[in-house]
């Protein structure tokens, strides 16, 4: 299922019950984070802020946090794949060496 959130992003609930979130507006670690105001209709945006829902709806952490922000295109394919695939080890991975 694929979900609109305050036309600032939106989350992708999979089979596995596992959701990301990705979000590209006001007040979210992306290059949007001070344009605008909470809730207008999204800008383009050269990254995100992504964050991982478990099947019990619980955010869960990333690396030192539960969302992770400034995340390029390239990598937030990459791990809406993973989470898809539910390989959530390999998410925070991949996560630690491209972002940290």
């Amino acid at each position: 299922m694929i979900t609109i959130t305050n036309s600032s992003g939106f989350r992708l609930n999979f089979d596995n019950g596992w959701t990301i979130s990705v979000q590209v507006g006001h007040g979210n670690y992306c290059a949007n984070y001070n344009k605008g105001t909470y809730g207008t209709p999204g800008r383009p945006s050269p990254n995100a802020e992504i964050a991982v829902l478990n099947p019990d709806g619980d955010m869960i952490e990333l690396l030192d946090d539960t969302v992770c922000g400034y995340v390029s295109t390239e990598t937030v394919t990459n791990a809406i794949m993973l989470v898809r695939s539910g390989l959530i080890d390999e998410l925070r991975y991949m996560l630690k060496n491209e972002l940290q």
